[in-house]
């Protein structure tokens, strides 16, 4: 009863109104379009409640969205004449209050009316959804009557949405009776919206990223962005349609969507490629677009090789340098490196590891740009190696330029080898051990026009004679070669037709041609003939001179022999002779050798050293050096005495 006679004595009515959940209050479409909060009192029954005498009234709600509102519409009757109603919007200061933060206010002048709806413009002001707002009606002095709904007392309480108050004899007042009608537009207009930072950006795809910051008043039903490659068209758009833009692809979403930020994504673009782009919006005002933004699509990375350094001499360190990632971090860097031979070509976008002719020394992980080195070992010595750096990321590999560096020298190679057997009958079979120290490859010679290329190789002599050996061993840095000459005897231990083999005779055959048997002598007495000593008669001579070669030969058997002799002259068979020593005796055998070209030649006697001679191309005797010390003399005394006979001379 109390809250009747308030209601009739209040003088004036204002407004009020703001947001409301959208369910907290039944509603009907009024001007769906414009219109967010709303209450107009259908399907239940009324009275109109007047304010009057500066009271005033309160009406709370809830925003439903984030939207601007410049339009309030009550529900008023006018009996009294123009009369003038202040009306504002209020954020609570607690939640839906009487009290708080003046948005938006206005002051207009109502004339004599019946009951119906008043839209009253004020400033625009902008509503964030959730928040509990209040509309705030101060009344004339005489009576507006603003339409309310009755709902009796059980409706809400102090502190909750859609609460309603009342200002009257000083004092406020909650009145959870009644719920105030109320409509809160905005006229609506083109969407706003902002284009930002592409972000995340592949090599083939990139988020696009746009904020509608304003939706003109109703939801949007479209956004998303236009994008284009390697051409700039700064003027914006305007009011188009994007499928209009022939020089612009699409990406976008329809719906229904507010204010806020949203992306696309495109995954059709071309790597290492400048795009341009701009965010767009839609509503039933039509298009609007951001500003234009850019992006460059990632590439492959950038990197240069740097030279080497340190060298040692079976160690290097590499550098390089990442210089661009190609807009994301590589996951892969390192060098290939190959020894010898130049590969002037750059491999272009393939994996290290299909270069066959590359190693390889690399990193993974996840690097950006800068310096980066690696070590190397177990390189040769005195060896040219060619290097490039490289780097990967999701767009492929990328190889700097060729660089090379030579490895510092490391010791020769020392070379040395043994054989065994080193005499014995043809064919004999021989195996050499080489033993270079720090050789890598070996070459040898076997005094028979036959090589090896074997560290420790075997070798089979066919022929009898005296061979010299030679082994050269070679590594990177140079190379070395040992010589032995006469290191290898093969004696034909079969007997020839005097009747001379290898130092065993065997008594006549059946055919009567005494053959020697060599490896399998007779079992009975044999006779044991060798040549113990030789010697030369002279160590130098002129071309063409002969030199006698004198070899002591011994039986040291019970039973006479006969033996073949064979001279050796470098290596070569000279000439061979027959001897036939008595068991227990000994003999002398010469043999004659010249040369007529110039140099020295070592001579062998069945393999035991006769010495070496030099052929000189000329030889001065004593005597023509006497001869010539004498002409000299006597032109020097033919000299003094020309001289003296000239000082005697009158005049």
């Amino acid at each position: 009863m109390l809250r009747q006679i308030l209601a009739d004595i209040m003088v004036g009515l204002t407004i009020l109104g703001l947001l409301i959940l959208p369910g907290l209050f039944s509603s009907t479409s009024v001007s769906a379009d414009t219109c967010y909060e709303y209450y107009d009192g259908s399907g239940a029954g009324y009275s109109m409640s007047c304010i009057g005498n500066g009271d005033k009234r309160v009406q709370t709600f809830t925003a439903a969205s984030d939207h601007p509102v410049n339009k309030v519409s009550l529900y008023v009757d006018n009996q009294y004449g123009t009369v003038s109603l202040t009306v504002s919007i209020l954020k609570c200061n607690t939640a839906y209050s009487y009290a708080g933060t003046v948005l938006s206010t206005v002051t207009v002048s109502v004339p004599a009316r019946g009951a119906d709806w008043l839209t009253i413009d004020i400033p625009t002001c902008n509503l964030l959804n959730g928040q509990s707002y209040a509309i705030l009606a101060e009344g004339p002095t005489t009576c507006v009557a603003w339409r309310s709904i009755d709902t009796g007392d059980t409706w809400g309480s102090a502190g909750s949405p859609g609460y309603s108050y009342k200002y009257t004899m000083g004092d406020w007042y909650s009145d959870p009776g009644f719920t105030f009608n109320f409509r809160l537009c905005h006229d609506l207009a083109l969407p706003s919206v902002t284009t930002s930072a592409a972000d995340p950006i592949g090599g083939t795809s990139a988020t696009l990223n746009g904020d509608v910051t304003n939706t003109g008043g109703e939801n949007c039903d479209e956004q998303g962005f236009i994008y284009y490659p390697t051409t700039s068209h700064p003027t914006n758009p305007g009011n188009v349609s994007p499928g209009s833009i022939a020089y612009a692809s699409i990406t976008f979403d329809t719906g229904s969507f507010g204010t806020g930020e949203y992306s696309r994504t495109s995954e059709t673009l071309s790597s290492c490629t400048t795009y341009y782009f701009r965010a767009y919006a839609h509503n039933s005002q039509g298009y609007v677009y951001g500003d234009e933004l850019n992006f460059i699509t990632n590439c492959r990375p950038s990197v240069t090789t740097n030279d080497a350094d340190p060298i040692g001499n079976t160690s290097a360190t590499l550098h390089g340098n990442i210089t661009n990632t190609g807009g994301e971090n590589c996951d892969e860097q390192g060098f290939i490196y190959y020894p010898t031979t130049s590969h002037p070509t750059n491999p272009g976008n393939v994996s290290p590891s299909s270069l066959i002719y590359a190693l390889r020394a690399f990193n993974t992980g996840s690097f950006g740009t800068g310096a980066f080195s690696y070590p190397i070992s177990l390189l040769s010595s005195c060896t040219t190696y060619y290097f490039r750096a490289y780097a990967h990321n999701s767009q492929g590999w990328v190889y700097g330029d060729e660089l090379l560096f030579i490895t510092l020298a490391g010791p020769l190679p020392v070379a040395s080898f043994s054989a065994t057997p080193t005499t014995g009958c043809a064919p004999l079979t021989v195996n050499f051990t080489g033993n270079a120290t720090n050789g890598t490859t070996w070459s040898w010679a076997f005094g028979d026009s036959n090589t090896s290329t074997f560290q420790s190789p075997t070798h089979q002599y066919i022929t009898a004679g005296i061979y010299t050996v030679t082994l050269t061993a070679t590594n990177s840095c140079g190379s070395s070669s040992v010589t032995k000459a006469a290191y290898i005897i093969v004696e034909d231990c079969h007997e020839g037709p005097l009747g001379i083999g290898n130092g065993f005779s065997q008594p006549p055959t059946s055919h009567g041609t005494g053959i020697g048997i060599g490896a399998n002598p007779s079992p009975v007495g044999l006779p044991n003939l060798s040549v113990q000593s030789a010697s030369l008669s002279a160590k130098t001579v002129t071309p063409g001179t002969p030199i006698t070669v004198t070899a002591d030969i011994a039986n040291k058997s019970a039973v006479n022999g006969n033996k073949k002799v064979t001279l050796y002259v470098n290596g070569q068979v000279e000439t061979t002779q027959g001897v036939t020593v008595n068991s227990g005796g000994s003999t002398q055998l010469t043999f004659n050798v010249s040369r007529s070209e110039p140099g020295d030649y070592s001579v062998y006697v069945d393999g035991v050293p006769a010495g070496s001679f030099n052929v000189e191309l000329f030889r001065e005797s004593n005597g023509l050096l006497l001869f010539s010390a004498i002409l000299v003399g006597l032109a020097f005394l033919i000299g003094i005495v020309m001289l003296w006979r000239r000082q005697q001379r009158p005049g």
